[in-house]
Parts: structure tokens; C-alpha cells; sequence
């Protein structure tokens, strides 16, 4: 029977249902049940706690209930409660449910800890309750080892979570909560989830957790079905494989608003389709993303593996010293935004990605503007073609800062590209980056493709490209150059055939190339070539040389009128060449 510790005086009423300050609670409380009435609905409850107090559990229990609605503690309509289970062990098989080892129902203040229970339904349901615990249990079960509805303020803390569906589950928004210190493991043959929240994730913590996460279908490590916003998810190690479908290390299914995400360590692996470190289906805004491990690989030869991923807008966010490698037999991205990048700093990271095909350390969809990309160590290896630093396809670059950065991207057989606008680079500053690129066929360092670089500062870079054809330090390949400097930057260009070091396709104008210093090494080679008209600019101070058959000095086809030429060294041997 329930005993009283401190007031021995009082006589129970009920073996199971108690209303007093501290109880033991043995085996012969489970020999009996209680109807209780929950809005309509009957539960049949082994012990109904409605008073405050602390509650010993000194007894084993095992039911293999044959019926459904039963309860082993139902907390009811109470405060100031801890269950203290002290490793007791609880255990069902039942195929029958729902069937709950702790229902706490309207309630705050209520501690469950030390549990220890093989279940085979749900196991915690806290429905309405506020400001309480589970804490210090290990739970196996088939279904949900801890489920929350309409209720805030929780605490999960250092549990082990064993199940075949969502460890952690909250049905409805977790506000002002905390989930941290957990040992959680679901592997399915379905979907699987390490913690999921069918709604909203408000003003909460996520931190310390250790998640495994492993599913036949589609794999995640946390879910969100609406937005994150002021949260922090940190320290966490995340193991996620998918099987059938995509895998997900954190996967949001709206937006990252006002959040941090950092010092993670996150390991995606998908058989057969994409893999994500980190997904937001809409915006990253006003958040930071910092210090995580991420590594993201895709194992089939059409899925992508990327590792922080917006399917809208990054805005006014901050990613910085992450660590991040992508491995795709297809594509791979380490940070990418499927629209616009805005107001953001992009520093201090380590972005290896490679792929079969599209390999891309930074990638944009629409405009880069106003925002600084500065200090990060990338590498881009495509082992067919395409292989990106920094990329923006459909969209322009503008005033940003890209400072510092050494990009390589290396292809084995076309296309490698530092840095990449598909639109206008205008009112930008490139410098003191190391840029390297290598491929069989197009190899530039910074490339502009169907628009022009106007007004941007190309400083004190140091380019190196290498390509058996087309082989280009500064290219814009269907516009012009207007109003830009380009100086001190240290340009060398080796190509069987085609190598330029700074080349416009249209017209060069109002524009400065100074105290360059730029070696070009190849065939039919520009050091500085300019396909159009050529006025108002200022060239000077520049070491320029050419070696090969074929080799120009400065080419120029158009008209040219007002400009300034002095203090150059120009140096050209080869077959047919001219300075």
C-alpha cells in the first residue's frame, strides 16, 4: 500500500488514489485500479496523485494489459510533485494502447525521474502541464518514449530514449523549454526522428544531446514543423542515415528566426537521396550559425549532399568557423541559399566539397548583396565538371566584401571557377584573397558571365589559373568592365591555348589597372585583353609578361581614346608574339 514517511497519523482513504505530502509506493499499490474521469473520457489509473508532495516507487511493475486507457500514475489537477521511480523497472508488451506508464494531466511544477521502463506504447504523456521535468530515466519503447501536448516550460533532461518513432514528441508549440543532456537512438524502417515538434519551437534550448537517428525512408535528427524563433541548438552530436529518401540533421519546415545554432557536430548520410546538415524550407534570418562539424554524403549518382541549406532568403545571419564537407556522387554544397543572401557574414569557415558533378563551396541563387564573406578556407572538387568557391547563378554580386578567403576549386575536366556571378559584380570589394583553380577546360579566377563588373575594388588578390584551354585570371565573357580598379593583385595564367589575365569581352572604361603583377604562360595568350572600345582609363605599374606562340601584351580590339598608360613592364617571347 501507499505509505505516508511523514505523517503516519493519517488513514488512506484509497490504496490508489492519495492527497498528502510524501508517500512510498510499493507493490501492492499496483494491484488495484481507479476510473478517473478526463473530460469525458475514463482512464483506469493503478495511482492518482492530485496533492503535492514527493512520491518513492520502491516496487517493480509489469502488466501485460490485454484492454486499452489503462494508467500505471495518473498526476491530476496538482502541483509541486515529484515521482521518483529510483531505477524501478516497468515493463509491458501490450499490441494495445493507448496505455500510459505516466499520464500528468493540468498540472505544473511535476518532476518524473529515474524511470526505467521497456514499454511498448507511449510511455510520458504530459498534456497541459507547465514548468516540469523528466529527467534521469532510460525508456524503451515501440512508440513515444515522451510525448507533451499544450504544454511549456519543460525540462528533458539527461535521459536515454529508445524508439521506433519519435523519441521526443511534442505535439503541439514548445515554448520556454529545454532539451539537453539526452542519450537519444530511434532506428525504424520507416520515418525516423530523434526529436520532433509537430509545430512551433519558441524561446528554447536544444543543447548537449546525443542523437542517432536511422530510417529505410527518410532520416532526422531534429524536426521542426513550423519555425525556430529565439532558440538555441548547441553542443549537440547528431548521426543521421536515410535510406529510401532524404536525411535531415536539422531540419526546419519554416523559418530560423532570431536563433542560434552552434558547436554542433552533425553527420548526415542519405543512400539514395539528398542529404542536409542543416535545412530551413524558408528563411534563415537574424540567426547565427557557428562552430558546427558538419559532414553531409549522398551515396547514390543523382542526390545532393549539402551541408546548411535555405530554401528561401538568407538575411541579416552570421555562419561563421563552421567546418563543413559535402560528398555527393552528383552535387554538393557546403553553405547554399536557393534565393537571396542579404546583410549576412559568411566567415572563418572550412568548406571542402566534392562531387561527380556540381561541387560548390558557397551558393546563391539570386543576388549576394551587402554582405561580407571573409577568411573562410574552401576547396570545390568536381570529379567530372563544375566546381564553384563562390557562386551565384542568376543573380548578381552586389555591395559585398570578400575579403581574405583561399578558394580552390579544382575539375577534372571543365569548369573551375573561384569566384562566379552570373549577374552584375557592382559596388563589391574582392581582396587579399588567394584564389586557385584548376580544370581541363575554363579554369578563371573571378568570372563574370552575362552581365559587368562595375565600380568594385579588385585588390591585392593573389590568382592562379591553370586550364589546358581557357585559362583566365579577371573575365567578363558577354559584358564590359566600367569604373573599376583593379591593382596589386598577383595574377598567374597557365593554359595550352587561351590564357588571359585580365580580359573584358565588351568594353573597358573609367577603370584603373595598377601595380599589377601578372605571368601568363600559353598559346594564343592575353596578359590584358579588352574585345571592345577602351576610354577613360589609367593603366600602370604593372609587370606583365607573356610566353607562348601567339602571345599578346595588351590586346585591344575597338576603338580607344583618353586614357593613361606609364610605368608598365611588359615582357612577350613566343612564336608571332607581341607586346
Amino acid at each position: 500500500m501507499i505509505k505516508k514517511v511523514l505523517f503516519l497519523f493519517l488513514l488512506l482513504l484509497a490504496v490508489s488514489s492519495v492527497s498528502a505530502v510524501d508517500y512510498t509506493i510499493n507493490e501492492t499499490d499496483f494491484e488495484n485500479q481507479t476510473d478517473v474521469d478526463m473530460a469525458g473520457y475514463t482512464y483506469h489509473a493503478f495511482i492518482v496523485i492530485n496533492e503535492s508532495g514527493e512520491y518513492q516507487v520502491t516496487a517493480n511493475f509489469a502488466n501485460n494489459f490485454s484492454s486499452i486507457d489503462n494508467v500505471v500514475f495518473l498526476i491530476k489537477d496538482t502541483e509541486n510533485v515529484t515521482l521518483d521511480c529510483n531505477n524501478m523497472s516497468f515493463t509491458t508488451n501490450t499490441i494495445f494502447g493507448p496505455n500510459y506508464l505516466v499520464y500528468a494531466y493540468n498540472s505544473s511544477n511535476i518532476t518524473v525521474k529515474n524511470l526505467n521502463s521497456n514499454w511498448t506504447r507511449d510511455v510520458i504523456l504530459f498534456e497541459n502541464v507547465n514548468d516540469s521535468k523528466i529527467e534521469n530515466s532510460e525508456i524503451i519503447s515501440e512508440r513515444y518514449p515522451i510525448v507533451l501536448e499544450d504544454s511549456y516550460g519543460i525540462t528533458i533532461s539527461e535521459n536515454t530514449l529508445t524508439s521506433d518513432t519519435y523519441p521526443v514528441y511534442a505535439k503541439s508549440d514548445l515554448i520556454n523549454s529545454t532539451i539537453s543532456g539526452n542519450t537519444i537512438n530511434n532506428t525504424c524502417e520507416s520515418t525516423s526522428y530523434g526529436i520532433y515538434c509537430d509545430y512551433a519551437v519558441i524561446n528554447s534550448i536544444m543543447s548537449e544531446n546525443t542523437i542517432i537517428s536511422c530510417a529505410d525512408s527518410s532520416a532526422y535528427g531534429i524536426y521542426c514543423g513550423d519555425y525556430f524563433e529565439n532558440c538555441t541548438i548547441s553542443g549537440n552530436n547528431i548521426s543521421v542515415n536515410g535510406g529510401s529518401f532524404h536525411a535531415f540533421g536539422i531540419c526546419c519546415d519554416e523559418y530560423i528566426l532570431d536563433s542560434t545554432i552552434e558547436n554542433n557536430v552533425i553527420t548526415v548520410t542519405s543512400e539514395t537521396y539528398n542529404a542536409y546538415g542543416i535545412f530551413a524550407n524558408e528563411h534563415i534570418q537574424n540567426s547565427t550559425i557557428s562552430g558546427n562539424n558538419i559532414t553531409s554524403t549522398t551515396i547514390t549518382s543523382s542526390a545532393a549532399a549539402i551541408g546548411i541549406y535555405s530554401e528561401l532568403d538568407m538575411l541579416t545571419s552570421t555562419f561563421s568557423g563552421n567546418n563543413i564537407t559535402a560528398n555527393s556522387n552528383h552535387y554538393s554544397a557546403g553553405i547554399s541559399s536557393n534565393r537571396y543572401v542579404q546583410d549576412t557574414t559568411i566567415s572563418g569557415n572550412t568548406i571542402n566539397t566534392n562531387a561527380t558533378h556540381n561541387s560548390i563551396d558557397i551558393c546563391v541563387n539570386r543576388d549576394l548583396t551587402n554582405t561580407n564573406i571573409s577568411e573562410n578556407e574552401i576547396t570545390a572538387i568536381s570529379e567530372a565538371y563544375n566546381a564553384y568557391g563562390i557562386y551565384t547563378f542568376g543573380g548578381k554580386i552586389l555591395t559585398s566584401t570578400i575579403l581574405e578567403n583561399n578558394i580552390t576549386a579544382n575539375s577534372s575536366t571543365y569548369d573551375a571557377y573561384g569566384i562566379f556571378a552570373d549577374g552584375y559584380l557592382q559596388d563589391t570589394t574582392i581582396s587579399g584573397n588567394t584564389i586557385n583553380t584548376n580544370a581541363v577546360d575554363d579554369s578563371t579566377g573571378i568570372y563574370v558571365y552575362d552581365y559587368s563588373i562595375v565600380n568594385t575594388d579588385i585588390l591585392e588578390n593573389a590568382i592562379t589559373a591553370i586550364s589546358g584551354n581557357k585559362a583566365y585570371g579577371v573575365y567578363t565573357e558577354n559584358y564590359h568592365i566600367q569604373d573599376t580598379t583593379i591593382s596589386g593583385n598577383n595574377i598567374t595564367i597557365t593554359g595550352d591555348t587561351n590564357a588571359r589575365g585580365i580580359y573584358s569581352s565588351y568594353y573597358f572604361t573609367g577603370s584603373i589597372i595598377s601595380n599589377n603583377t601578372i605571368d601568363v604562360t600559353g598559346n594564343n595568350s592575353y596578359i590584358l585583353g579588352f574585345n571592345s572600345d577602351f576610354n577613360n582609363n589609367e593603366i600602370y605599374g604593372n609587370i606583365l609578361s607573356s610566353l607562348g606562340s601567339q602571345a599578346f601584351g595588351i590586346y585591344l580590339s575597338g576603338d580607344s581614346g583618353n586614357y593613361e598608360f606609364y610605368d608598365n613592364n611588359i615582357t612577350v617571347a613566343g612564336e608571332g608574339s607581341e607586346a
